[in-house]
């Protein structure tokens, strides 16, 4: 057993020793899956007392289960270990972001038009690990690795079969995450150093960004209003010129919102793909200082979208257990 204190009650010459604090099983931070967390103490025979709403003394509950988090929101866990004749250990806070698609919805298909489409590829675990894009004459595929922090990105250009994907693969890229699963850097190609590179605050929200394969890179400075990205600084080249985009959004579901390579198979459009990927609704319109792009969308019964209009393009979207 351990212990972190020990006092002497004043009114005798005993010693209280103090509890060590509680364990928790999972870090804090954002995610995108439901959690179930662990607590523990290093005391055999104590009680570890918890709340996951911010308080505890008035609104404690006994540990006797793994705390399990399902929904979207954030919770702030609270524990402590007690114990007769000891002193209560100190008091360890935790914060837990979750944004939690519905797992009924999972994109599956990207139709850009009638010659081409991206079919999306998952594992058991329903993290995508590639993509097939089919034109009218061949193949492409696109196969993503997982190793830590560090995803590459594959791509096959022979003019292949779904049946016979060949061996053959250029690495195109490498995607960074950072300890709470966020896209963190973007490089290209083998690079060393990063095409893109994400700041964020204690939120979990974007801060800055550098951008560009050379140096001076452009700044980027992000703005939110809740969860969706609104507003994006663009200082190009050394702050020698600056451009402002704003966006609106809808109440419903972004499919892309934090998934990176998602957002690059529904087409890399420059500064207003951060809208897209950052933004936890879908964007209704963008505009900057000379125009407005406006955006439309049917849904499906969960809300998802299911077609998706930009730029006189339509792209329809389908779903696995959906539709």
């Amino acid at each position: 057993m351990a212990f972190t204190a020990c006092t002497t009650d004043e009114n005798s010459d005993e010693v209280v020793l103090k509890l060590d604090p509680v364990n928790f099983s999972v870090d804090e931070g954002s995610y995108q899956e439901p959690l179930t967390i662990d607590l523990s103490s290093d005391e055999s025979g104590s009680t570890i007392l918890y709340s996951i709403d911010a308080s505890l003394e008035d609104n404690s509950q006994v540990y006797n289960d793994p705390l399990v988090l399902s929904e979207s929101g954030t919770y702030i866990v609270r524990a402590k270990t007690i114990k007769s004749g000891f002193e209560d250990s100190d008091i360890v806070q935790k914060t837990y972001t979750l944004n939690i698609q519905s797992s009924a919805c999972l994109l599956k298909k990207i139709q850009h038009d009638d010659r081409y489409y991206d079919s999306i590829v998952y594992n058991n675990q329903n993290k995508v690990t590639g993509t097939y894009r089919v034109y009218s004459s061949y193949v492409n595929f696109t196969r993503l690795d997982y190793d830590g922090d560090t995803v590459k990105m594959y791509t096959s250009r022979d003019n292949a079969s779904i049946d016979n994907i060949s061996n053959s693969f250029d690495e195109d890229g490498m995607f960074v995450q950072n300890s709470d699963n966020l896209l963190q850097a973007v490089l290209f190609n083998g690079q060393t150093d990063p095409y893109e590179e994400f700041n964020y605050n204690e939120n979990n929200k974007l801060n800055y960004a550098l951008r560009g394969e050379v140096s001076p890179k452009d700044s980027l400075i992000f703005n939110y209003t809740g969860e969706n990205l609104t507003e994006i600084i663009v200082f190009y080249r050394s702050n020698e010129t600056s451009e402002v985009f704003s966006a609106t959004h809808d109440d419903k579901i972004n499919p892309f919102y934090n998934n990176f390579f998602l957002s690059l198979q529904a087409g890399s459009d420059d500064v207003f793909s951060y809208f897209r990927l950052f933004s936890q609704n879908n964007v209704k319109s963008i505009s900057s200082q000379e125009d407005t792009y406006n955006q439309t969308y049917i849904y499906n019964e969960y809300d998802f979208p299911i077609t998706w209009t930009k730029g006189g393009f339509t792209y329809h979207l389908s779903y696995n257990n959906c539709n």
